[in-house]
């Protein structure tokens, strides 16, 4: 069965940030499929160092913050039944503190302007990437003429709040990005069956990232890359450790792509390690110079650790360029990888495992360039953007495969 409108809110907070690409990929592919999709965001974010393309689209993004205080208020006067189920919610999050539960009660107003949204829109359903408080606004919204909603969840549940049941509840489905999360999903709401918490991953633009085989002359350093932002949890600092472990025979440049707070203090650890000719920092990229970036590498590295990282779409976009990938265990990345098949999977922290990935790579021309052709056969099977998008328009909207 099929909906008869397919008009679509994507609810992305603070819209758009260096790290939403993947967002607008997916809102770009439901556009193409036929749907009407129109972006909602929390507030608008600090563009200055977001030179994305698609960040012109802040445009045409409604923020919910800050809201028109009178009209919110008259809302709020007009439907006080609303407001009052809204007050319950509230006062009955389980999980937090009477203080936290207080501070909920701050969503009110602005799940009002989500509503004045919907109905200027003529959304048919919103979707929300997120499961912190941007869920908490589609559980009120939801509370006042039963707006359809959904949740796609991009890392581990305790790092988006407390009282997941609450939020999730009333959606239609809560979407995962990997197995691992839709097992936590199902512990926190134990009345959800897998039907109702679909995997649907996030997804690589496959004619853009395209294949590119490996063209490095024998005996010329391996070009190395990182893409991802500058941040502790990314493990840039076990990255480094590896390479300087690494044989001096094996030449190498490793380039990291991306901004952050970390970055100060890896310059001075590539300094302390010695490796201030091996190693550059090119700071933000934008889509297309991170394509330039993978179609010139040999082999990419994301040695994250800790909680948060579930799908790195970074790793999906370097296996869709063919490159040979070593990545950490985290999150859902046993599901993306066959180890040593189509890439390497290595342990958290451990610059002992990395340096023995680099060095299987680069000892083994043969295995270096099998692995990086069944990296984009593995991309095609798995990660393309428009089949992703499918999935979710699909359910979504209730069009039967």
């Amino acid at each position: 069965m099929t909906s008869d409108k397919q008009i679509l809110g994507m609810l992305i907070p603070e819209f758009p940030s260096q790290t939403h690409i993947f967002f607008w990929r997916e809102i770009q592919a439901l556009r193409d499929l036929g749907c009407e999709v129109h972006i909602v965001s929390t507030k608008k974010p600090d563009l200055s160092k977001n030179q994305h393309e698609f960040s012109k689209e802040v445009v045409n993004t409604r923020y919910l913050v800050p809201f028109p205080i009178l009209k919110v208020l008259c809302f709020l006067l007009c439907n006080l039944p609303w407001f009052f189920r809204c007050v319950s919610y509230c006062l009955g999050l389980t999980q937090s503190s009477f203080i936290e539960k207080l501070k909920a009660m701050l969503f009110i107003p602005v799940a009002a302007n989500l509503i004045f949204f919907v109905r200027e829109k003529n959304l048919a359903h919103v979707h929300a990437h997120s499961c912190a408080n941007s869920a908490h606004l589609l559980a009120l919204a939801h509370l006042h003429s039963g707006l359809p909603y959904s949740i796609s969840v991009h890392g581990n549940l305790s790092e988006y709040g407390k009282d997941h049941h609450a939020k999730m509840r009333n959606a239609k489905f809560v979407a995962t990005v990997t197995k691992p999360l839709q097992g936590e999903v199902l512990d926190a709401c134990p009345e959800f069956n897998e039907q109702r918490v679909p995997v649907i991953a996030m997804g690589v633009d496959l004619s853009r990232f395209a294949f590119s085989e490996a063209q490095r002359e024998p005996g010329s350093p391996f070009k190395l890359c990182s893409i991802s932002r500058v941040a502790f949890l990314k493990g840039h600092t076990y990255t480094l450790q590896a390479l300087a472990k690494l044989p001096a025979e094996l030449d190498f440049h490793f380039s990291i792509a991306g901004d952050g707070d970390m970055r100060e203090a890896l310059e001075q650890e590539v300094k302390d390690l010695g490796l201030e000719s091996k190693v550059s920092f090119l700071g933000f990229c934008s889509e297309g110079e991170v394509i330039r970036i993978l179609q010139e590498t040999d082999i990419f590295l994301l040695t994250s650790f800790g909680k948060g990282e579930a799908a790195p779409v970074a790793v999906m976009e370097a296996m869709a360029c063919g490159k040979a990938v070593v990545c950490s265990i985290i999150g859902g990345t046993r599901d993306m990888i066959n180890d040593a098949e189509d890439a390497f999977l290595v342990k958290q922290q451990d610059p002992d495992d990395i340096a023995r990935a680099l060095r299987t790579l680069m000892e083994d021309d043969a295995l270096f360039h099998r692995i990086g052709e069944k990296a984009r056969k593995r991309a095609e099977q798995q990660f393309s953007h428009l089949a992703n998008a499918q999935k979710l328009r699909d359910r979504v909207f209730d069009i039967d495969a």
